[in-house]
């Protein structure tokens, strides 16, 4: 995953912090998308991306 990249994920469940969460590659990858809310697909940009995880914003 990399920064800034566009991508489409359908969201699997919500945090304790009201964000949407999407698992990759086995559950080891996690993303976190604010205001988006379990079983929506969301098209968004990556902002900040890291070894385990990234946070993304809708697009």
């Amino acid at each position: 995953m990399l920064q800034g990249e566009i991508k489409k994920f359908k969201i699997t469940e919500i945090n304790n912090e009201g964000e949407g969460i999407v698992r990759l590659g086995d559950e080891r990858f996690v993303i976190f998308v604010p205001d988006a809310l379990p079983q929506e697909e969301v098209t968004c940009r990556i902002v900040h991306a890291k070894k385990n995880y990234a946070t993304a914003s809708m697009w």
